[in-house]
């Protein structure tokens, strides 16, 4: 052979011609990653303009060409998922085929023949496959473009949403390259080749999953992974980094990854963590590959000195693995979960042993190592179960604290829950965080107390830290009494209500005409579902009324959580909205007004001839009484069978009509509607004994009169239960 035919350009053609196959599953694989999307959103593309040929359609043809042009920038663009699957899949396949001959000792021995050098074997291989997958990738690519282009679909594809798209792509697809060649180099066996990739792909991210799985099983305050361990599942594997990395989502947690310094750099901060890690990856590989002995061919592991940290991180995993399984089967049993820990440990030592080795009787090889192991999962799991790195007493140092919010479903200054986003919509001023921060030092404290009597409820508490890491910790077992007064001083705060309160955050559309924005008016007689006694369509008297019930929201804050209310307002307007804070529209809300707010209720009688009204025999026609016993209610369900709810209610259910019996069984009652809706202060009784208590309430708007059943609650302790229980023995 002439040294023609050991040109590098000779041997890469040479390399590529006999890897066709390669080929065309990159062209194919190209294909349906990218052209095969962009011909099905085409195809939907033209039956959307025919629906919006329609007069009732509710997009435009101008609608259905915007949102496809933007769907096919989505598949064009770096966050499209097909092409970054395919890449994937490519970059294994070429990886391992262009270096598996070093699990073949005849190729071996032919190649390493060769007058050749080794460093320039490897730089031939390695650039034969780029070359089996990117250039292709490249052609399908443009031609996706002329096409698009062609169909006017383009409109959304920028020069920068291409560079970061096409530089992304070809980055990750070297990183999981070299990740390949490294796993193919390092063994002397193709399906340990195989493992060996799975686990260089998958093993730290899983791993900090389970871990993640022991803390939420043994942390009473387990809400989120500490940054670090949410960095290793990110960073961990090349693979997942991939596919979490997004150019115009911004998903990612890693301070590196924010939008702000993707935006700064021109979306280019992408390439940091590939282009880095492939090629230290890159550099070691080509380390390896010239180091590596021939006559290790076929063996398990090509280098002796790595086989005990492998072995060490599989036991580990695989000790966690059957730990948790274990524990899953017997429903959490604590001796369950240890013997699986062990057992895990030393199944896969064993396992790896005779793989190393290929051969059976090697089994108890390296025996003290095994033992060694097994004691050492069993510490790093007790480590965990006693907390010893202190998850449920961690509170960040106030000094270090950015940002602060509460979430929870029950404290919380709406009646209705008022979503907070733990990262966006967090409070920045230093009196709030002092006040979270004190209140995370009580839940600390007390979190378990059994102690103190009453009741508590979950909440969460994320921070913000000024390093850019994000904390949370969720505290359920809190009693309510403890912290009652530091959470009703920091939800009635005004710097919380300005960011928390559908009230204060609703803004009306700029608009004069009428009836675009509509405020309807319920007393506390007027069940959910039925006719406002009045509304309003004046854009300028609905704003005079916001504007005076967020003022007594402010001043009258403690007492909203206190009483309950008096009177509902209901806005609806299709364009009102919060603030541009990512919370979302606001297409319909109840605001409700308490006894309180006297300046409101004035306003709102002057300008409706609305005021609260009080549950009397003049607005109640019947009072209908429940009583329950669980198990005469199954020997009716058992006995009747479908009717048998209905044959219970008829005969455990008395109804009032006495006008005297009426107004004493109201005295104090409050409907179901106006209940849900008080804060949470103000304490409601129900099915107390077994009753459940309903009222056929009647209402009035001008010459049309409505019947609405209503069920009825009571302040603690207010509940008629004497003149109940005289009704029922009357019966």
């Amino acid at each position: 052979m002439t040294s023609k035919n050991f040109s590098f350009k000779s041997l890469v053609r040479h390399n590529m011609t006999s890897r066709m196959w390669a080929i065309a599953l990159s062209v194919l694989g190209c294909l349906a990653g990218l052209l095969l999307p962009i011909f099905a959103i085409q195809q939907n593309y033209r039956v959307q303009l025919e629906l919006a040929a329609e007069p009732d359609y509710v997009f435009t043809a101008a609608d259905v060409l915007k949102n496809t042009q933007n769907n096919i920038a989505q598949v064009i663009s770096f966050d499209s998922p097909f092409i970054k699957l395919v890449l994937i899949v490519l970059a294994t396949l070429c990886g391992v085929a262009m270096f598996r001959y070093l699990h073949d000792r005849r190729q071996v021995d032919f190649y390493h023949a060769l007058p050749i050098s080794r460093g320039k074997l490897f730089a031939v291989n390695y650039i034969s496959g780029v070359l089996l997958v990117l250039p292709f990738y490249l052609i399908v690519l443009v031609i996706g473009l002329i096409f698009v282009s062609a169909m006017g679909l383009g409109g959304q594809i920028t020069g920068a949403l291409l560079a970061q798209s096409i530089l992304g792509n070809i980055a990750y697809f070297l990183l999981n390259y070299t990740v390949a060649v490294l796993c193919t180099v390092l063994t002397g066996n193709t399906i340990i080749t195989v493992l060996l990739g799975i686990w260089a792909q998958l093993g730290i991210p899983v791993l900090m999953v389970m871990v993640q799985c022991y803390q939420a099983m043994f942390y009473e305050t387990f809400s989120s992974a500490v940054p670090l361990m949410q960095t290793l599942v990110l960073y961990g594997s090349p693979m997942c980094n991939y596919l979490a990395t997004m150019q115009h989502s911004h998903t990612m947690s890693v301070p590196l990854f924010t939008s702000t310094a993707m935006d700064t750099a021109g979306g280019m901060a992408i390439l940091l963590y590939p282009v880095v890690l492939t090629i230290v990856l890159g550099v070691l590989s080509y380390f390896l590959f010239v180091r590596r002995k021939s006559e290790n061919t076929g063996m398990a592991v090509s280098f002796r000195r790595v086989k005990a940290p492998i072995k060490w991180f599989m036991c580990i995993f695989s000790g966690f693995a059957f730990s948790l399984i274990f524990t899953a089967i017997f429903t959490g049993s604590s001796g369950g979960m240890w013997f699986g820990l062990v057992f895990g440990v030393v199944l896969c030592h064993m396992v790896v042993e005779i793989i190393y080795d290929f051969d059976f009787k090697a089994l108890l090889h390296h025996w003290k190592q095994m033992i060694v192991l097994a004691i050492l999962a069993v510490v790093v799991v007790a480590g965990i179960k006693n907390d010893v790195f202190g998850y449920d007493s961690y509170i960040p140092d106030v000094d270090d604290i950015a940002s602060a919010s509460i979430e929870s479903p029950y404290y919380n200054i709406d009646w209705n829950y008022n979503y907070q986003d733990d990262i966006k919509n967090q409070l920045t001023d230093a009196e709030s965080i002092e006040k979270i921060h004190q209140l995370a030092e009580l839940s600390v404290a007390n979190n378990g107390d059994l102690e103190v009597e009453g009741s508590s409820h979950t909440y969460t508490i994320y921070y913000t830290l000024k390093n850019g890491n994000r904390v949370s910790r969720r505290y359920s077992e809190v009693p309510q009494k403890v912290i009652e007064n530091q959470m009703v001083d920091l939800v009635t705060s005004e710097q919380y209500l300005k960011q928390y309160s559908t009230l204060q955050t609703l803004q009306i559309t700029e608009t004069n005409e009428e009836g675009v924005t509509r405020l309807e008016v319920r007393n506390s007689a007027a069940p959910e579902g039925t006719l406002p006694q009045a509304t309003l369509i004046s854009r300028n008297e609905i704003q005079e009324v916001i504007d005076q019930l967020r003022a007594d929201q402010i001043a009258n804050a403690e007492a909203h959580l206190k009483e309950f209310p008096v009177m509902q307002l209901t806005i609806e307007n299709e364009w009102a909205e919060r603030p541009e804070d990512n919370r979302g529209a606001l297409y319909s809300a109840d605001l409700m007004v308490y006894a309180a707010d006297t300046d409101t209720l004035t306003l709102i009688k002057r300008l409706t001839g609305v005021e609260p009204v009080e549950l009397t025999h003049e607005n109640v026609n019947s009072v209908e009484i429940t009583q329950y016993d669980e198990q005469e209610y199954y020997d009716y369900m058992n006995q009747y069978g479908e009717y048998g709810q209905d044959r219970f209610i008829e005969a455990h259910t008395i109804t009032v009509t006495d006008p005297a019996t009426i107004d004493a069984l109201l005295e104090s009652a409050i409907t179901g509607t106006m209940s849900s809706r008080s804060g949470f202060l103000a304490q409601t009784a129900s099915y107390e004994n077994s009753l459940a208590i309903s009222a056929m309430i009647e209402n009035h708007q001008g010459n049309e009169t409505w019947a609405t059943k209503e069920s009825l609650f009571y302040p603690e302790g207010k509940m008629p239960t004497e003149l109940i229980n005289q009704l029922f023995n009357a019966q």
